[in-house]
């Protein structure tokens, strides 16, 4: 029965706010035109998976059309409460992300669980409707509970005649342990090929033995449209992981670039199946220039996790790559190799990119990455300054400047990066600053075209003049790079700079609050601690920096009771929780034996584990190791339970979700945390 009547719906949010528009929407899941309802329900109720207030109470409603043999939208509704059941089981009722703040988290949950044990109770007995469509979309509801059903889905295996609702049967009744290897085989025997391949893919995707060769008899005819979606293989990779692999051996349907990423998508998934993935990139034999692509940038993402394959792989990258994406590689692979591929490269007219999965960046930054994850360029210098002075002058690339940041600063290399004044004036200045300002390198900087603002920076700089650094702060604006130079080239006029800046606030932007602590480190006094303050309580990418700043200059007992507060009730960010955050407030404290070790080690393994949820396990891994480190240097016998908590995590085939290449991030994220379990030396 539909209970919408008395319900507050403006007092409810979904994903874009107050619920108002829901009840018409729902009313639509009755009328002819309601597959675009559906849609909008989708988007606002069931948000990229999320759950909400308005979302528990459209559940009854949902539950009521879809018992409603005359809605036109009853499959739609049905579709609308598997979509619930399967956020539910993937944790979604217990995630605060996109609730409201005053939301009891305990209570909410329980009501989320309530909702659905209410609506399966409802829904189980149209298991045996007599519309097929209806029996299919139950099927697919079915699926995604975590409690067993019980004997009526299994007593569907018999009873089903429908071919297409029969197909949604197989993955259900799988996935609750009520289809066992003897039914394939009766599957089999039917002859219904479309069940079987559904049987079949299900069981392997969730862990029942099947027979591979039968799977791949039939893969050319339904692996298009089993399960769905196109991209059958996969699909199944991602639910089965390793278990496929046995699958994607035998397929000769695939082409080179399917299997290639095939290949790579096993590897992402399973840490067990990086071996087969490179042995099976290794055996294919790509001709055209997409294959030679797609083989070529499958190697580059598996390769962070298959070191003990390294010298295979780059060979084969250098003989099926182009000239740009073997130097990017081979140089991440500190393979000398390298410089001969980047130095083909640059005799192209344009700076060449290169492609690493669905991402495609200029060569500077493919070889030595972004500045927030520079790779080590120092073993490569002297062919780095070669290539890099090469680059620059035929392409005046602002990457190539900033590659030759990573090294040591020296004339040869200030020199290198002049030709790309016009298209980098500011990493230019910001090289030149950090170099001996020789006789040589006077003389070139004063051919530099002075009409460019940033050479009144250069000016300063070779001058020593006041004036000319206020000009440039005044017309440039506030700048960290500028700063940093000034504070290099200290003159009367840096400290009043620095104190305009520091107002109390922490400015709206990453790059403006690390400008205003690198103002602090110029004032050095109590002055700044009120801005400090206020950027430590923002958290972010500055924190760190700003918790260094905040030891010069601000009062302990502040800076502990605000250090705990991050760390116990955390920040967020745009994306969520900031559980980076709460983890360098942890190395604070400890770095001010404000925390016991014991305490530590439980803060800093919940910390953790809460980031999993949230694909910040990379950012968060390294700090979360420095912290269990130091409680292990004071409280060795820790050590049996942090291996407690981290041993099934680093042995569970499973990656750590994350939010870039999957292979790299969980290897790195797992050799910082396996470090800490290592016995001490």
């Amino acid at each position: 029965m539909d209970t919408r009547e008395g319900t507050d719906w403006a007092g409810l949010e979904h994903a874009y706010g107050g619920a108002e528009d829901t009840p018409a929407l729902l009313d639509r899941l009755r009328e002819d035109d309601w597959s675009d309802a559906v849609g909008e329900l989708h988007a606002s109720i069931l948000h990229q998976g999320s759950v909400y207030p308005a979302t528990v109470a459209a559940v009854p409603i949902l539950v009521d059309i879809a018992q409603d043999p005359t809605a036109p939208g009853r499959t739609g509704a049905l579709w609308l409460l598997t979509a619930y059941a399967e956020s539910i089981a993937q944790g979604a009722g217990r995630d605060p992300q996109y609730l409201p703040d005053d939301t009891d988290l305990t209570t909410f949950d329980h009501d989320t669980r309530t909702a659905l044990a209410e609506a399966t109770s409802a829904l189980l007995p149209l298991m045996d409707d007599p519309n097929p469509e209806t029996r299919q979309a139950v099927y697919g509801f079915v699926a995604n509970l975590t409690d067993d059903p019980g004997d009526i889905l299994r007593a569907r295996f018999e009873a089903e005649v429908d071919t297409q609702a029969s197909v949604a049967l197989m993955e259900p009744l799988l996935r609750h342990g009520q289809l066992a290897p003897a039914d394939l085989d009766v599957l089999i025997e039917r002859g219904n090929d479309q069940v079987t391949f559904a049987a079949l893919w299900s069981a392997v995707a969730t862990g029942v033995e099947a027979p591979a060769d039968q799977l791949v008899r039939l893969w050319p005819d339904h692996a298009e449209t089993y399960p769905g979606n196109g991209s059958s293989i996969e699909t199944l990779l991602r639910h089965a992981g390793a278990r496929a692999v046995p699958v994607l051996r035998q397929l000769r349907t695939l082409t080179i670039s399917e299997t290639a990423r095939a290949w790579t998508v096993a590897a992402e998934v399973s840490r067990s199946a990086v071996g087969s993935a490179v042995e099976g990139l290794l055996t294919l034999a790509p001709h055209t220039p997409e294959e030679n692509r797609a083989v070529v940038a499958a190697l580059a993402l598996v390769l962070p996790g298959a070191p003990e394959h390294a010298s295979r792989i780059c060979d084969a990258v250098a003989r099926w790559g182009s000239a740009a994406s073997a130097a990017a590689i081979l140089f991440a692979a500190r393979d000398p190799r390298w410089a001969g591929f980047a130095t083909t490269a640059v005799s192209e007219p344009e700076e060449p990119r290169v492609a690493f999965g669905t991402t495609r960046m200029p060569l500077s930054y493919a070889m030595v990455g972004f500045p927030a994850r520079r790779r080590p360029a120092e073993w490569a210098t002297d062919d780095l300054i070669t290539v890099a002075t090469a680059a620059i002058t035929r392409w005046r690339a602002s990457g190539w400047v900033e590659a030759m940041e990573t090294l040591p600063p020296n004339e040869s290399i200030a020199l290198a990066a002049l030709p790309a004044w016009k298209t980098a004036p500011k990493a230019v200045a910001t090289l030149v600053a950090r170099s001996s300002l020789t006789p040589t390198l006077r003389a070139a900087l004063r051919e530099l075209d002075p009409e460019e603002p940033w050479h009144t920076v250069i000016e300063a700089i070779t001058t020593d003049s006041d004036a000319a650094f206020t000009q440039a702060w005044t017309t440039l604006g506030p700048d960290t790079d500028l700063l940093d130079i000034w504070r290099r080239f200290p003159t009367p006029g840096l400290p009043a700079a620095c104190l305009d800046l520091l107002d109390g606030t922490a400015h709206t932007s990453f790059p403006a609050r690390q400008c205003q602590l690198t103002a602090a480190r110029v004032i050095a006094d109590t002055r700044a601690w009120p801005t400090v303050r206020a950027i430590v309580d923002e958290a972010g990418a500055p924190l760190p920096d700003a918790i260094t700043v905040a030891f010069e200059v601000g009062s302990r007992a502040e800076l502990v009771d605000l250090l705990w507060d991050i760390a116990r009730e955390g920040r967020r960010t745009w994306s969520g929780p900031d559980h980076w955050a709460a983890a360098v407030a942890l190395q604070a404290l400890a770095d001010l034996a404000e925390i016991t070790p014991d305490d530590l080690v439980t803060r800093a393994l919940a910390t953790f584990e809460a980031a999993i949820t949230h694909h910040h396990t990379t950012r968060i891994a390294p700090v979360v190791a420095e912290l269990l480190r130091t409680a292990l240097t004071a409280e060795p016998a820790l050590r049996d339970r942090i291996a407690t908590t981290l041993g099934p995590l680093l042995d569970d085939d499973h990656r750590f979700p994350t939010s870039g290449n999957p292979i790299e991030e969980d290897t790195l994220a797992c050799q910082a945390l396996r470090a800490v379990l290592e016995p001490a030396t």
